[in-house]
């Protein structure tokens, strides 16, 4: 007798393919929009223009439905997006390519803020498919950069990226909020690059006046802002602050001397 059962090691054909990457566009927009509960399967069927036995069959329960849809956008982030964290990397780049990197992503994914929002209301807590390795990954390099001098000695690796996330985060959840609280225009050409600059600008070197001590021979010492990101119609690379003489430490203080 054939076994139509699907195997890990078994291709997906084409068409099957095809339907699965449809069904899951579909549930991805009518859960960022109404959240996991008030979506029904019915639904979902007639968004992806396909029948509740199919659905069935591609993903088997809704709420498995919504899991591979999670899944997919931290798949998404790990191709596009993860940051290559090499132990001896130097802090400032990067978190500078970290925070512009994640950026970029909720930027490419608006869809992402709205069901990560949905998902915190619904008091859905697990981590999505693979994020707790990622969050491991960083916070391992970050203890690592610390262990190195690259962190003043007063910041925790943990809060650090979690000031990080949340400086992007909340940027995308509630840009419509701020600019309208705070006399901004949300059409502006290049704001969200100007508020990205802003977010580094602070997270690296604080948001307190710096008194600048440069002397003839030295002329690199204070701390240089990083650089606005480029336009969205142009390939976004992450833009690394300019090396200085003396090494500083990332968050706004100079490594001390041995």
């Amino acid at each position: 007798m054939r076994d139509s059962r699907r195997t890990e090691d078994r291709p997906v054909e084409p068409r099957a393919e095809a339907t699965r990457a449809m069904i899951l566009d579909a549930a991805e927009s009518l859960f960022a929009e109404r959240g996991y509960a008030g979506t029904s399967m019915r639904e979902l069927a007639r968004a992806a223009q396909t029948s509740q036995a199919l659905l069935h069959h591609h993903f088997g329960t809704k709420a498995a439905l919504y899991d591979a849809v999670k899944r997919r956008f931290t798949d998404r982030y790990n191709v596009e997006r993860r940051p290559t964290l090499d132990d001896e990397g130097e802090g400032v780049a990067v978190v500078t390519g970290t925070v512009l990197g994640y950026f970029e992503f909720l930027r490419d994914h608006p869809s992402l803020p709205r069901l990560a929002a949905w998902a915190r209301l619904e008091g859905d807590r697990k981590p999505w498919g693979g994020e707790d390795e990622i969050w491991r990954s960083l916070l391992r390099w970050a203890e690592s950069a610390k262990a190195r001098g690259e962190l003043r000695e007063s910041i925790d690796p943990r809060l650090l990226l979690v000031l990080g996330a949340a400086s992007v985060q909340f940027w995308f959840d509630n840009r419509e909020f701020v600019c309208a609280m705070l006399g901004l225009d949300p059409d502006e050409r290049g704001l969200d690059d100007r508020y990205a600059a802003h977010a580094l600008d602070v997270l690296l070197f604080g948001s307190a006046a710096r008194k600048t001590d440069v002397s003839a021979d030295d002329s690199q010492a204070s701390p240089s802002t990083p650089s606005v990101p480029k336009p969205r119609n142009e390939t976004p690379t992450p833009s690394v602050p300019t090396a200085r003489k003396r090494p500083r430490a990332a968050s706004g203080s100079t490594v001390k001397k041995e």
